[in-house]
């Protein structure tokens, strides 16, 4: 499914330059939101897979190999660049369209892995510190902000809101929903998978406080059937 969006994204960039558009700010961005996407793409199956086929252009290439990890880094590095460069600064409340902080952010994030297994690029904690610092001193031209409630974060009425980089959206009716079966962070015995949960000296050195409740639960609410209450 990613490598179908990938062809699709190919598809777009390789006809821009036929595109006939009167607002070429809505071209730039089209363009820009199509690298961004390549960009988070290649990025998230690089690092479920390690090592994958860079696929850039419509046509299929059945010889391909598998690219380097500093080939993959490089790759997304220069699309979320690209797009940075062409995505407006601010764009809808909620992520669902990113914009050039979106781009840095997910530079940042980059960075990290970059530095650290396989490519173990020290240099590159630098830069995801500088990218990162870029971000968080234009978040007013991003539209981004950290929500009064933190709590609210896990609602369904807050799904969209101003600390949201990029988030992607699903309409169960309109055909597109998000495919998830079970609870993720939720133990078995309560319908969920089990399988993600905080280190315990995390958990343990967390300040007491609203922040540390909202994002830990050491018990769930539920009703007579064991079912979780909670929105």
């Amino acid at each position: 499914s990613s490598y179908l969006a990938i062809r699709e994204v190919n598809a777009v960039l390789g006809n821009a330059s036929q595109t006939q558009l009167n607002d070429q700010l809505a071209l730039d961005q089209l363009k820009g939101e199509a690298y961004f996407i390549r960009g988070f793409l290649f990025f998230h199956l690089t690092r479920n897979h390690g090592r994958i086929p860079l696929v850039l252009d419509v046509e299929l290439d059945y010889d391909i190999g598998l690219a380097t990890h500093e080939e993959i880094y490089g790759q997304i590095e220069s699309d979320f660049l690209q797009a940075e460069a062409l995505l407006p600064l601010s764009s809808s409340i909620g992520g669902s369209r990113p914009n050039a902080g979106s781009a840095r952010a997910f530079l940042a994030r980059l960075y990290l892995d970059w530095a650290g297994f396989p490519s173990k690029n020290n240099a590159k904690y630098a830069a995801a510190a500088a990218s990162a610092k870029q971000v968080i001193d234009n978040a007013a031209q991003h539209g981004f902000e950290l929500v009064a409630d933190m709590a609210s974060l896990y609602t369904k009425a807050g799904a969209k809101n101003a600390e949201s980089i990029f988030i992607l959206s699903h309409c169960e009716s309109c055909g597109l929903g998000n495919r998830k079966f079970g609870k993720l962070g939720i133990p078995s015995e309560f319908g969920g998978w089990g399988e993600s949960f905080a280190e315990i000296r995390f958990f343990e050195d967390f300040p007491e406080g609203a922040r540390k409740e909202a994002t830990f639960h050491t018990e769930l609410p539920v009703d007579a059937n064991g079912r979780i209450t909670a929105d």
